[in-house]
């Protein structure tokens, strides 16, 4: 919650294309659930008739519901990467604004590389997750409404069993919410100091090839991708 607040307010700059893009999704997601049902009762009308005019019935419905998800999809995709792209770059100058108003010694041995990478892809890392899951709580409520409905008309008794679950799901995310946290972190943390080794052999590569030190700075960046990569 505390991320969605802080980020909220670089998305929410972009009320038209956020609507335009949970509008379409929503449209999208509507269709992933029409196709099995139309489907279905296309079976069924195959067992029970022979008449040609259901073949074309149905592949007229099938060719429409293929067009309007090429058309939201790309609407979706598009204000996405839109939006995204937007309110990353007004996060990453907010922050470094925010950095280099810092005092001067904060800058003491600290890798100019390594920190604009890091504020580049906490930047873009947060933007995108909380997007994401403003679509994933919008579709997956929409999911559970409309099967939690569906359940209770075929097995009212088996949708409650199953409904019993959820508090051991909710169980089981508390216990692993912490530690993926901080494997996630710390994979971050790996990832801005490889790319900052790489940024470094790129910026002394004058001193490498005076020194010959290619094989050690190979050693260096192997050590540094080990390290990301466990």
């Amino acid at each position: 919650m505390k991320i969605f607040n802080f980020v909220k307010k670089f998305i929410f700059r972009y009320k038209g294309s956020l609507i335009v893009f949970l509008f379409f999704s929503i449209i999208g997601w509507l269709m992933s659930i029409i196709v099995p049902y139309i489907t279905g009762n296309y079976i069924d009308l195959l067992l029970q008739s022979k008449d040609f005019k259901v073949i074309y019935d149905f592949t007229a419905k099938i060719i429409l519901i293929g067009i309007t998800t090429i058309f939201t999809s790309f609407i979706v995709s598009y204000t996405y990467v839109k939006i995204q792209t937007k309110s990353m770059t007004d996060l990453n100058f907010y922050v470094l604004d925010h950095v280099t108003k810092l005092p001067i010694l904060y800058f003491k041995g600290v890798d100019s590389a390594y920190l604009n990478q890091r504020i580049n892809s906490d930047s873009n890392t947060v933007v995108s997750f909380v997007l994401a899951n403003m679509l994933d709580i919008l579709t997956n409520a929409l999911t559970i409404i409309f099967l939690a409905y569906i359940s209770m008309r075929i097995n009212a008794k088996l949708t409650l069993e199953l409904m019993a679950l959820i508090p051991l799901y909710i169980f089981l995310y508390f216990v692993f919410r912490k530690p993926l946290y901080i494997r996630g972190y710390e994979l971050k943390e790996k990832q801005n100091e490889f790319f900052s080794k790489m940024n470094d052999n790129l910026q002394n590569v004058k001193v490498i090839k005076l020194n010959a030190t290619f094989k050690e700075e190979r050693e260096r960046l192997n050590s540094a991708f080990e390290k990301m990569f466990k």
